[in-house]
């Protein structure tokens, strides 16, 4: 029987599959796992690690926390330490931690060092990471936080561009500060000062003309004029806050920075 062609959709939906399939990746805050690593450092580290008995504030936390340390590959099936947990608690507070954290790292997500991540744009690492790490969108999204916050941490180096997606949720932009109107009395009282001041006020000084940058040179080949200091495609980095941007921005922006890149702008 022969098979149905591919257009694409297939290989959508069986990518789809895989990641449903595929376990999930630590999605607890990393502020709560690098926390429990230093109190088994002051502690000491138990024979066997359990739900009741690991300090969170609830069951599901802690049963959560469980799963990242066996994905971390800190923890057995059954909950007891492995080697790999005893060397990390080990160096927690001292200047071999972020060495033996990048270990366990690269051990635990081998996928993701196949891609550059010094130079990943977004789109490249979020499509690296939902290939080969299950769960829903939201929970992928909470593993790919875990998982930049781990590799800084570890001194990986990483494109700024997909550190800056990690801005935590719920995060409202700051309204102006509400003026409340003057009453008429106020205002008749303000205003022979306000003129006071007006008239002593110096006279503004005249702005200078702008003068042409001389860091500009002409490239003839292209006919492109582009400047002799950092690349268009970084200062545009530089400048703009994809966190602040709709998904629908976001996804133009990544497209134009592209286009700079590939044309060495």
């Amino acid at each position: 029987m022969p098979e149905p062609p591919d257009n694409g959709t297939n290989r959508t939906e069986a990518g789809r599959a895989t990641a449903r399939r595929a376990p999930a990746a630590p999605y607890v805050p990393y502020r709560m796992f690098k926390d429990f690593l230093a109190r088994l450092s002051n502690d000491g580290v138990p024979e066997q690690i359990e739900p009741d008995t690991i300090g969170t504030p609830t069951l599901n936390s802690a049963n959560h926390l469980i799963a990242s340390l066996r994905f971390l590959r800190l923890a057995d099936a059954h909950g007891q330490p492995t080697e790999s947990m005893l060397r990390l608690v080990d160096t927690v507070g001292t200047e071999s931690w972020p060495a033996m954290l990048e270990l366990t790292i690269r051990n635990s997500y081998p996928a993701m060092f196949q891609i550059d991540l010094s130079s990943a744009l977004p789109p490249e690492f979020v499509a690296a990471f939902d290939r080969t790490h299950g769960g829903s969108a939201g929970v992928r999204r909470k593993s790919r936080t875990f998982f930049l916050h781990a590799a800084t941490d570890a001194g990986i180096l990483l494109h700024p561009a997909i550190v800056r997606t990690t801005k935590p949720r719920g995060i409202r932009r700051s309204s102006p500060p509400m003026v409340r109107p003057q009453s008429a009395r106020r205002q008749q009282e303000a205003a022979p000062r306000q003129q006071e001041r007006q008239r002593d006020a110096s006279p503004p000084r005249p702005k200078r003309p702008i003068s042409p940058r001389p860091d500009v040179r002409d490239d003839r080949r292209s006919g492109l004029v582009r400047p002799s200091g950092p690349a268009l495609a970084e200062q545009l980095l530089a400048r703009v806050d994809t966190r602040q941007l709709r998904p629908s921005e976001q996804r133009a922006f990544w497209v134009v920075l592209k286009l700079l890149k590939d044309r060495g702008l």
